[in-house]
């Protein structure tokens, strides 16, 4: 299946949710909080 994303092109904290919850769940969350601010704390290890 061809990528939707271009993983490169993502700023760092969606690059972080992708490796997290993949491709599909990461547009969902998109969908969901497009226009809202989120703030998400996490840890670069």
């Amino acid at each position: 299946m061809r990528s939707k994303l271009n993983y490169d092109m993502l700023h760092p904290t969606y690059k972080a949710l992708y490796d997290i919850v993949g491709e599909d769940n990461l547009l969902k969350i998109y969908e969901l909080f497009r226009g809202d601010a989120v703030t998400v704390a996490y840890e670069n290890v």
